[in-house]
C-alpha cells in the first residue's frame, strides 16, 4: 500500500471517528480517536516521518510539534471522565490540532513527498502497514517519536 494513501485512509477514519463523538459524545469513541492518533502517531514517527525528512525537513519537524500538542491533549483527556467539565472542550482542541495537521500534511508535505519519493512510497507504505498491524495487536513496541 502506498504510504500517503495509508496515511489519508487514517486521516478519514479518525475524522469519521470525531463527527461520531460531536453527535454522542461518547467516551468509548473518544478513547478510540485517541488509540488511532497514537497508531498513527507511531506509524510516521518512526517510519514516514525519518524517510520524508529527505523530501522536507521543516515540515517534517513542524508535524513532529504538532504531534505532542496532540499528544498532550490525548493524556488529558485520558485523565478525565466523559462527565468532567472540560472533556469536551480538550476533544473541541484535539479535533482542531489535527484538523490543522491533516490540512497542513495533505495539502504541503504530502504533494512534496510525492514528488520526491514517489518511487519508494509503496514500500515504506508496506512496512508502515505492518507496524500498525502490530501497534493494533499490541505487539510492537512503542518507540519515542523520530
Amino acid at each position: 500500500m502506498n504510504a500517503i494513501e495509508l496515511l489519508k485512509s487514517d486521516h478519514q477514519k479518525v475524522n469519521e471517528l470525531f463527527d461520531e463523538f460531536d453527535v454522542s459524545e461518547d467516551k468509548t469513541i473518544a478513547d478510540k480517536i485517541c488509540l488511532e492518533l497514537d497508531i498513527h502517531a507511531q506509524i510516521e514517527e518512526q517510519i514516514f516521518y525519518p524517510a520524508a525528512k529527505k523530501a522536507d525537513e521543516s515540515m517534517v519537524e513542524h508535524g513532529l510539534e504538532e504531534h505532542q500538542e496532540m499528544k498532550e491533549a490525548i493524556a488529558e483527556l485520558r485523565a478525565m471522565n466523559a462527565v468532567d467539565e472540560d472533556f469536551k472542550l480538550t476533544m473541541e482542541d484535539l479535533r482542531m490540532i489535527v484538523e490543522d495537521h491533516v490540512e497542513e500534511e495533505e495539502t504541503e508535505l504530502f504533494p512534496e513527498v510525492q514528488i520526491k519519493m514517489g518511487a519508494q512510497l509503496d514500500s515504506l507504505g508496506n512496512e508502515m502497514m505492518q507496524l500498525k498491524e502490530q501497534l493494533q495487536q499490541g505487539k510492537a513496541t512503542r518507540a519515542k517519536s523520530a
